[in-house]
């Protein structure tokens, strides 16, 4: 049986860096990065705030992103897309790659093979990376 994969992005944890937020040709670039690393999945989805996407919007209509707006609350992005990896599992999404350091995905990594990719040099929480299938940095 085939693994049908999707890939989650967290886009607020992927575009800042520090106090710093990258400028659109560096997050074009590094999600690129991200997914020739990832190489093929069937689906892929970003999470992020209104004033997020608007920055980033064009960058990732270029690369062909589905996104999702959210409240600009703490783990509102993160909640979207558990729902998200929630109703892919439903539909026969057996593998997950994660784009983002937070551990509230460990829950997700636990359940299904899964690879977190983050920007390079980008600390992964421990329990996230205990339990995720593989890590990999752009």
């Amino acid at each position: 049986m085939n693994s049908r994969t999707a890939l989650v992005i967290d886009l607020d944890n992927v575009v800042i860096d520090g106090d710093n937020a990258l400028t659109p040709l560096e997050v074009g670039d590094l999600l690129r990065k991200m997914l020739d690393l990832l190489g093929p999945v069937e689906y892929s989805i970003v999470a992020a705030p209104r004033k997020t996407v608007e920055r980033y919007g064009s960058t990732l209509a270029a690369l062909r992103l589905r996104w999702i707006i959210v409240s600009g609350r703490p783990d509102a992005a993160d909640e979207a897309l558990l729902l998200e990896i929630t109703e892919l599992a439903s539909l026969g999404y057996s593998r997950f790659a994660v784009a983002s350091a937070d551990h509230a995905f460990a829950s997700v990594a636990e359940a299904f093979p899964t690879t977190v990719i983050v920007r390079r040099g980008q600390p992964v929480s421990a329990q996230l990376r205990r339990a995720a299938e593989a890590v990999l940095a752009a």
